[in-house]
């Protein structure tokens, strides 16, 4: 978020990085009002790392994928899988 939000966020678990976004301001929204720019977190069962991606439109996101070690667009699909025990949606209120 630093290079895209210029927050000097700097956390690497969705649990704090939602913490720091809110404490900047940042309001859960409703997921059927998903708009470009949106912070996604994704909370998995317990044991299991969260995730997070910026919505981008066109049912596409912008994160990282560990598995391939690079930022890259993939599929808003992805915080629909059966692991994902709960997903927040974040925006900047201005």
């Amino acid at each position: 978020l630093q290079a895209g939000y210029g927050l000097p966020i700097k956390e690497q678990g969705v649990e704090a990085l939602e913490s720091r976004i809110r404490q900047y301001g940042w309001q859960q929204v409703d997921p059927s009002q998903i708009q470009p720019g949106d912070v996604i977190i994704g909370q998995r069962g317990p044991g299991m790392k969260g995730h997070a991606g910026i919505y981008v439109g066109n049912d596409q996101i912008f994160n990282n994928d560990s598995n391939a070690g690079v930022m890259q667009i993939d599929s808003l699909g992805k915080f629909r899988a059966r692991d994902f025990v709960q997903v927040r949606i974040y925006r900047k209120m201005r």
